[in-house]
């Protein structure tokens, strides 16, 4: 395991008395095939950084002869949608319209969760998950001022969404955020804050950069 992503790492033992380009070739073909049964067999995703030699941008059939092919599998996608499974589990279900309201905005671009493809997030992505509803972050603190709100649900679900999330994708950046925005936000109509966004919790995922 890497520390910043599951890693397949192919460095084969290549007869010396074959010649440069063929000791390459072997490599190659040694870490296509290690990563295509690592995927075959549900182990890794599809969604991966390749380090040939230390370098992004190159192909297997780059590497040296004594160089070393690195596929470092990206889960950012694989969260998110974990992420969010845990949300709905522990949302309130009198009317389901709070656990049909999530969304993930991947870089900046919002979609319904039940319409995101985990395969089809880059590597590099930021994605926030949130709840459109404008009293999520009643459903979330359950305090209203001083005063309780009861809901059919515990306390607390964006941080502990991120804490069960940080012990499972410890590779990755997880935060919970006490407010997020995004578009179409409900504003308040009354009061000394009319005209503001209603404060709504969120979970931000992102790859660690100091790992």
């Amino acid at each position: 395991m890497a520390r910043n992503a599951f890693a397949l790492r192919t460095a084969v033992f290549v007869q010396q008395h074959l010649s440069a380009e063929a000791r390459s070739a072997a490599l190659a073909r040694a870490a296509r095939k290690g990563l295509a049964g690592l995927i075959a067999a549900g182990r890794a995703v599809e969604t991966y950084d390749l380090l040939v030699d230390g370098q992004l941008g190159r192909t297997e059939d780059q590497v040296r002869p004594d160089g070393v092919i690195v596929y470092r599998f990206q889960r950012i996608g694989e969260a998110a949608k974990a992420a969010v499974d845990f949300l709905k589990r522990r949302s309130p279900v009198l009317t389901g319209n709070y656990q049909d309201s999530f969304h993930i905005a991947v870089n900046g671009r919002s979609i319904r969760a039940e319409a995101f493809d985990p395969k089809m997030v880059p590597g590099e992505a930021e994605l926030l998950i949130f709840n459109r509803q404008p009293y999520s972050r009643l459903v979330d603190s359950q305090r209203a001022g001083n005063q309780a709100v009861k809901f059919r649900s515990e306390p607390h679900l964006f941080d502990d969404a991120a804490r069960a999330m940080k012990r499972r994708f410890r590779e990755l950046d997880i935060q919970s955020l006490y407010t997020v925005t995004f578009p179409g936000q409900y504003r308040l109509l009354t009061g000394a804050r009319a005209g503001q966004r209603v404060a709504s919790p969120g979970l931000v995922i992102r790859r660690n950069k100091d790992r």
